[in-house]
């Protein structure tokens, strides 16, 4: 890039050092507040739910974080 010149005009010189940079990998999204139906008043799906849906969008990881009990763990391991 040191032996190219910007371009004068400030969008075309914006574009030009954008079209230069490489591009950023790409990264996964990971839930991390998920409430299944074992949080009372919170949450409505069923831990088998939460993970066919999880498994759908190829999320390689979710968190389980439900309020003040841990009901759903066992269950929520054995579908994983």
């Amino acid at each position: 890039m040191a032996n190219e010149t910007l371009p004068r005009d400030p969008l075309r010189r914006e574009a030009f050092v954008k079209a230069s940079r490489p591009e950023a990998p790409a990264r996964p999204f990971i839930h991390l507040r998920v409430h299944s139906a074992y949080s009372l008043l919170e949450g409505a799906l069923q831990l088998g739910t939460v993970v066919a849906h999880a498994v759908r969008d190829d999320a390689p990881a979710i968190a389980v974080t439900d309020t003040n009990n841990l009901f759903g763990a066992l269950e929520f391991a054995q579908k994983a």
